[in-house]
C-alpha cells in the first residue's frame, strides 16, 4: 500500500530523508515492517500526531491527471516518468512495473 505524507518528517529510519506534505511514503523500493507503518500512521511516533495516511491507488491515482502524476513519479524517482501515458503511470506509482 501507497501512504501520503499528512505532516513533514524526517526520517531517522532513511538516512534522515525528509518528508514533505503531499510526497508518497515509502520512497520507491524502499521497504518498511507494518509495524513502522502502523507508526507512522498513529501517534505512536515521535511527533505523537499521525504522520501518513493510506491512498487507496486504484481510485486516486486513476482519477488524477497526467500532469499530477508526473508530479507524484517525480517525487517518487520513477525513471522514464516523463514519457509515460496515464496507465503507466498508474502501474509505475503502484509498483506493478
Amino acid at each position: 500500500m501507497t501512504y501520503e505524507v499528512i505532516k513533514y518528517f524526517i526520517d531517522l529510519q532513511d538516512n534522515d530523508y525528509e518528508y514533505n506534505v503531499g510526497d508518497i511514503f515509502p520512497r520507491k523500493r524502499l521497504r518498511v515492517t507494518d509495524e513502522r507503518l502502523r507508526e507512522l500512521s498513529t501517534d505512536e511516533n515521535r511527533q505523537r500526531v499521525p504522520l501518513i495516511k493510506p491512498i487507496s491507488e486504484a481510485k486516486d491515482f486513476s482519477s488524477m491527471k497526467v500532469s499530477e502524476l508526473k508530479e507524484v513519479a517525480k517525487k517518487q524517482n520513477i525513471d522514464g516518468y516523463s514519457d509515460m501515458k496515464k496507465v503507466e503511470l498508474i502501474k509505475a506509482l503502484q509498483g506493478d512495473v
